[in-house]
């Protein structure tokens, strides 16, 4: 193995991951822009807030890239210091994962009703929402950087946030599947395709979510030593994002009832 393959070539595969999914969040946006979609306002500022967001991320990590590999001709010290990925990281991923969690939590309550549900799931974003956001602040204070040292000063809060993004997911994938399933029992032949391609967007996104969070966590307990988790935890956020299917214009909103899926235009 060479002597950055584990360090900065992951860094810069993460990178690369990262500006590749970005570029399908643009392709999406630009659909869901062109598409006539009745959303509300407050969800459309949501939305435009996270690509927002996203650019701003993607556009610093380009930065810290070049400024690694090209500025300073991968320097040790200049790489154990270099702080932007790991004090803007949870910030982006925070806001974009908050987001999509209360998007499809909109579209859980258009599709049951269910004020229980729905608030164990708007309690779970915000929870996620909050812990991602004292990681920040915490990794801020201590001056957090790419050194393993600082690292275990942020250790506690990051995984617990982890932790409550992968029952966040699991909760809102689990119940919008159940909603989804028994929706396409409504009788009708339109309604339960409809409901079938919404039910495929929210498992997908579940499970890609899922398993970019999983990853992260799993290689910052078994690889400390190395930039490994950077590689789920960089791209985590345009994960989200990328997987809101917009192929069609019913995957595109989330104003949808089990009332209204046969009056969706497919």
């Amino acid at each position: 193995m060479g002597k950055y393959d584990d360090t900065l070539g992951v860094l810069l595969l993460a990178v690369v991951l990262n500006a590749y999914l970005y570029g399908v969040v643009m392709s999406q946006f630009f659909r869901y822009c062109q598409a006539d979609i009745n959303d509300h306002r407050a969800l459309r500022y949501l939305l435009n807030s996270v690509l927002i967001v996203d650019t701003t991320f993607t556009a610093l990590t380009i930065y810290g890239i070049w400024s690694i590999f090209i500025a300073h001709n991968s320097d040790s010290i200049v790489v154990a210091q270099q702080s932007w990925s790991i004090q803007t990281l949870p910030i982006a991923t925070a806001w974009s994962t908050v987001a999509m969690h209360l998007f499809f939590t909109r579209r859980l309550w258009r599709l049951t009703s269910n004020k229980i549900w729905a608030l164990v799931a708007v309690s779970l974003a915000i929870c996620t929402f909050v812990l991602g956001m004292t990681f920040a602040i915490r990794a801020l204070a201590v001056g957090a950087n790419l050194e393993g040292a600082s690292l275990e000063k942020t250790k506690s809060v990051y995984l617990s946030w982890l932790v409550a993004t992968l029952v966040s997911d699991g909760f809102i994938t689990g119940s919008l599947s159940i909603a989804l399933l028994q929706a396409r029992t409504v009788g009708f032949s339109k309604a339960s395709h409809v409901a079938q391609q919404l039910l495929r967007g929210a498992i997908q996104t579940g499970v890609c979510a899922g398993i970019i969070t999983l990853g992260s966590l799993l290689s910052y307990i078994f690889q400390p030593n190395t930039f490994l988790a950077l590689l789920f935890a960089v791209p985590s956020g345009r994960v989200y994002t990328a997987n809101r299917p917009m192929t069609r214009p019913v995957q595109l909103t989330s104003a949808i009832s089990i009332h209204e899926l046969e009056t969706i235009n497919v």
